[in-house]
């Protein structure tokens, strides 16, 4: 009660951020998404670790969501991109 709550549909309707942009392009580049379970978490994560002035590699111990696809290591790589680009 009291909490405000950022969903990926407000992030992409509400603002127009260049940080969810660059994650999105990477994501794609990677060919990360397979089934679309963990995407929208995993999106969520890292671009508020980009948020937070996170980069490249240390943004992973940070993602702690489960991909039943096993697509991480496409994930890693499209995160460490992700920041490369900012």
């Amino acid at each position: 009660a009291g909490k405000n709550i950022l969903t990926i549909e407000a992030l992409e309707m509400g603002l127009n951020d260049p940080d969810l942009e660059k994650v999105k392009k990477v994501w794609i580049d990677h060919q990360v998404p397979q089934c679309g379970y963990c995407q929208c978490g995993m999106i969520m994560a890292v671009t508020g670790a980009i948020k937070a002035g996170h980069h490249g590699k240390e943004i992973l111990p940070e993602i702690q969501n489960i991909c039943v696809c096993g697509t991480y290591q496409r994930i890693r790589e499209a995160i460490t991109d992700s920041t490369a680009e900012l």
